[in-house]
């Protein structure tokens, strides 16, 4: 039995000599080219320091040369135009407020690891005084103003600061956060992606270049694939809110032409001169809110009322195209908020409207708070 064991011993370990020396192979040139992967907690996860993916794709048009906006509502006049006549409307401005003060309503605090700890503590007051006291321009303001990229999609904001005393040393602090108009901005990337610079053209300075972005705060909104644009919230909008927009003036033409009844003057004209008439047509065409006149028997005078009554569908389309903005804004139709009227509904609802409202602006907060 000890001998048999010891064959097969000898065995394997002939095997295993046979096995080293067929692997002793000198490598061709190929395989000394491709460098070993490093692995990680022995798990084969292969370590990668370079991206090997392309940020390129059908969502910018290959026609364009980068650096360029792929917004199709900025593309439309080539700036931010519609966004700001957008901005105007009177549903969309007040949906816009509404969330940015439900986000930074609540506040704001100054978390560390350990509360206990001395220098933790310290630091937290710091920032604290410095954000509340020391700094020139309210910090919720500047907040809200970061926000507008909401509005346009990105916002670009500066943070500026000063060396001031603070116990006794002079520490910088932030003197306040200024955000800019998106419009002059273009942002430069690289293959994969990432910012390589900032752009501002201006018309008295010059195109500015940014190419330290450290005090430079570039806040996408539902950015996707690399694209630092962001995304509005005002663009799924843009269908409704340019067919309410043309409901509004067409409603408006039908007022004017339809609210005052058509003045007609009737003569005869075997007895009434050409001079009378001319006069009588004068003073039809002068005939205003409280005109009042006196005509002889011969000359008659009547006013004819529009056959069609009431709104003509305007006020449905109102409403109609009113809830499609809020809709594509994420607003609640209980919130009051959707453009037609509140007409009552049930309380568990709209406090179900109301969380899951909140839960979109949440997100948002997360982001904000990076």
């Amino acid at each position: 039995m000890a001998e048999q064991s010891k064959e097969i011993k000898d065995v394997d370990n002939e095997d295993i000599d046979n096995d080293e020396q067929t692997n002793d192979v000198a490598p061709d040139k190929e395989s000394e080219d491709v460098k070993q992967p490093i692995v990680i907690n022995n798990l084969g996860t292969v370590a990668v320091n370079k991206e090997v993916t392309s940020s390129t794709s059908p969502y910018y048009l290959p026609s364009q040369f980068k650096p360029y906006n792929p917004d199709s509502l900025y593309r439309k006049r080539g700036n931010y135009d519609l966004y700001d006549e957008m901005r105007e409307d009177d549903q969309i401005k007040s949906i816009l407020q509404t969330k940015k003060y439900l986000m930074l309503g609540s506040g704001y605090s100054i978390d560390v690891k350990d509360e206990q700890d001395e220098q933790q503590k310290e630091i937290k007051e710091f920032i604290e005084k410095c954000l509340t006291e020391c700094i020139d321009v309210d910090f919720n303001k500047s907040l809200f103003e970061i926000l507008t990229a909401m509005d346009y999609g990105v916002s670009f904001s500066e943070i500026i600061w000063k060396l001031s005393d603070y116990m006794g040393q002079q520490k910088y602090q932030i003197k306040y956060i200024k955000t800019r108009a998106p419009h002059p901005f273009l942002i430069y990337q690289d293959d994969v992606g990432n910012i390589e610079k900032l752009e501002q053209r201006t018309s008295l300075h010059g195109n500015i270049e940014i190419k330290d972005l450290t005090n430079m705060i570039v806040f996408p909104y539902q950015m996707e694939f690399d694209n630092w644009f962001g995304k509005s919230d005002l663009k799924s909008a843009y269908r409704a809110w340019w067919s309410k927009d043309f409901i509004i003036k067409a409603w408006n033409i039908y007022l004017d032409r339809f609210g005052m009844p058509l003045a007609v003057g009737k003569f005869d004209s075997a007895t009434t001169t050409s001079e009378d008439q001319t006069k009588f047509q004068t003073v039809l065409d002068r005939i205003q809110t409280k005109t009042s006149i006196t005509i002889p028997k011969d000359l008659e005078l009547e006013f004819l009322e529009a056959t069609r009554q009431g709104d003509a569908g305007y006020q449905n389309a109102m409403e109609t195209y009113s809830i499609q903005i809020a809709r594509s804004m994420l607003m609640p139709d209980l919130m009051g908020l959707a453009g037609a009227k509140t007409g009552g509904g049930s309380f568990a609802l709209g406090q179900t409207q109301y969380d899951m409202f909140l839960k979109t602006l949440e997100w948002t907060r997360k982001e904000l708070q990076r």
